[in-house]
């Protein structure tokens, strides 16, 4: 970062389950921050499945988010268990690796870094420079108590069929919407409080 010309920002990845990336990711967040306080910080968090992988995840985890939101400016949250689901059902993995689990989660964030500069890229006239990170976090994370991000990409294609793959906005759009949809509906069925008292409100 000494020798940049011009430091856009910073991307963190760890885990938050325990161990090196809990510990080690709060201690580099934090040492990052007090050496640039003004450069901008983006956190992709992942998340442990529920089955358990380590006996005290549950309390690692909100430990290791609660120090790195005081130090980044924005968190990425992806799940073990969603990342799985997804390469089962969208791209016929029967049992997923940590290689798959990890292609997929670098998927996602380098889509949402690439669509935040798309609008400068695509415009022949604007002379300012690409910042992708710095624009996702000052655009979506602009309020310092609303820090996490969950991505939502689409359409999953499978990387050999990519080159044979005709990509139509309606369809994107549609399958992005079945998505937030599908999530949206686990929510509530996890927290019967939530969907109940939007219920009663509406």
């Amino acid at each position: 970062a000494e020798h940049a010309d011009a430091l856009g920002g910073m991307l963190l990845v760890h885990s938050v389950a325990g161990g090196t990336g809990s510990g080690a990711g709060c201690a580099a967040a934090a040492a990052l921050r007090d050496a640039f306080p003004a450069v901008n910080m983006l956190s992709c968090a992942v998340c442990p499945f529920e089955s358990g992988e380590v006996a005290v995840q549950s309390y690692n985890a909100l430990l290791t988010l609660d120090a790195v939101s005081a130090a980044a400016d924005g968190i990425i949250l992806q799940r073990n268990e969603s990342l799985a689901s997804l390469a089962t059902s969208r791209y016929g993995v029967r049992s997923p690796a940590l290689s798959d689990l990890n292609g997929l989660a670098a998927d996602a964030i380098a889509s949402c870094l690439a669509h935040s500069g798309a609008s400068h890229a695509g415009c022949s006239h604007s002379s300012s420079p690409l910042r992708p990170l710095p624009d996702l976090c000052e655009h979506l994370c602009c309020h310092p108590a609303y820090k996490l991000l969950t991505p939502h990409v689409a359409p999953h294609v499978p990387h050999a069929a990519r080159d044979f793959e005709k990509l139509h906005w309606p369809a994107v759009l549609k399958e992005l919407r079945r998505s937030m949809e599908a999530r949206a509906q686990n929510v509530h069925a996890a927290n019967p409080r939530c969907a109940g008292g939007r219920a009663g409100g509406g």
